[in-house]
């Protein structure tokens, strides 16, 4: 059984070796960026009952 004794320094010894998983599997900020506007168009509020009152 392997021991890590310091617990502070885990998640930054394992940076380099999981920053090329994440470049490979997060998305780019612009494909962020239209999917986002694509969900805000597909969003349809009727307003009539409001404009009537």
């Amino acid at each position: 059984m392997d021991v890590y004794g310091d617990n502070q320094n885990i998640i930054a010894d394992c940076a380099g070796e999981m920053q090329s998983f994440l470049d490979e599997v997060m998305p780019e900020e612009e494909e962020l960026e239209n999917k986002e506007q694509q969900e805000c168009d597909a969003i349809v509020i009727d307003i009539d009952e409001y404009l009537s009152a």
